[in-house]
């Protein structure tokens, strides 16, 4: 495959231009202002620089300010621009899922070996001895395969902890799972691509193509971003959580939703339930949050054991396996779990004191 130079500088214009355009996509996005998301409005600006980066780069060597230059001295910066650039999306995801990174002491690893990769990157290039270029370029290298591990790590648990706390129902989430996942996969896709990219930079079809996939990446992240973003405004906006009226008619149908038994059905989910009763799963999941002063698991399980109340004493002919399963469990052990959690007593026990037997 043989790319011109002019062909080469066409499809580093296109690349720039887009990616400078996703950039201002991003960063002009609007959001609701409400304090809980601080994180958000800080992964919007991080994403965004990522894009003005990686387009002033690209600007820079349209420009051929490069061909003049020590190859290995433009490999070095590429390398710098990739660490920061991979800081910023790993970061993005991050703050999307947990505003507490927000703290210099959640990332303090990061800064330091981000930081530390910058200086004597810098320091090696304004010195202009390729012989030492050369020499200390397979070293940051291997340096910033080692921090996309630990990134890909660092965002993997973060990852784990925010889906775990969702299906537990002791955390709201603003962006679907399944996306953040998503999100995940084109992270270290973008570092690996970032990394073979810097190591071929001298190969004209091969540097080309990685900067179509780069490029693709930062099109496909941001336009995702601006898609799954305008929810926020929806939610925060349109909902509106201090409208009164909302609050009113969602307490409603929620009342006429329990009055129906609906959380009987086994493996019911709070989406379900959003569905069901005409909402989205944030604005049910902070309703519950606030007016009954507990998480969703929690007010099922809460639903589920009055109801085998009801059943242990006005159904003698039932046994305990079979008011559980009616109540909506699918395991007895889980069932007895929640049901002494909340009485202080097996269901046997209780149903025995409550009905002893006549004399």
């Amino acid at each position: 495959m043989n790319i011109t130079v002019d062909g080469q500088w066409l499809i580093s214009s296109i690349a720039a231009a887009v990616i400078l355009l996703s950039g201002l996509g991003v960063m002009y996005l609007e959001l609701p202002l409400q304090l809980k998301l601080k994180g958000h409005h800080l992964a919007k600006r991080m994403l965004a620089s990522a894009c003005f980066l990686v387009s002033a780069f690209l600007i820079l060597l349209i420009s051929g300010f490069h061909r003049h230059a020590n190859p290995f001295s433009i490999r070095l910066a590429s390398l710098i621009l990739i660490s920061i650039t991979t800081f910023l999306i790993a970061n993005f995801i991050v703050l999307l899922i947990n505003p507490h990174a927000l703290k210099p002491t959640h990332h303090k690893w990061q800064l330091v070996s981000a930081g530390t990769s910058f200086l004597v990157a810098t320091a090696v290039i304004l010195t202009g001895n390729s012989k030492l270029i050369k020499t200390i370029y397979p070293v940051l290298l291997g340096g910033y395969a080692v921090q996309l591990l630990l990134l890909t790590l660092f965002i993997r648990n973060e990852v784990i902890f925010y889906t775990n706390e969702v299906k537990r129902g002791k955390l709201n989430h603003h962006f679907n799972p399944k996306w953040i996942e998503y999100m995940v996969l084109y992270a270290l896709c973008h570092g690996l691509i970032a990394l073979v990219f810097n190591y071929f930079r001298t190969h004209k079809a091969a540097s080309s193509i990685f900067i179509i996939i780069y490029t693709l990446f930062f099109l496909v992240v941001s336009l995702n971003y601006i898609r799954q973003s305008s929810r926020l405004n929806d939610l925060f906006n349109n909902k509106g959580y201090s409208s009164r009226n909302a609050a009113v008619n969602l307490s409603e149908a929620l009342s006429h939703w329990v009055n129906n038994k609906g959380y009987l059905k086994k493996g019911i989910t709070i989406n379900e339930v959003a569905t069901q009763i005409g909402t989205n799963r944030t604005y049910l999941s902070s309703h519950i949050n606030i007016e009954k002063k507990k998480h969703f698991n929690s007010w099922i399980n809460e639903l589920r054991i009055a109801e085998a109340k009801w059943l242990l004493l006005n159904r003698q002919d039932l046994t305990i396996d079979q008011v559980g399963n009616r109540v909506g469990y699918t395991e007895q052990s889980n069932f007895t779990h929640h049901f002494t959690e909340i009485t202080g007593f097996p269901p046997q026990k209780w149903r025995k004191i409550q009905m002893p037997e006549n004399p």
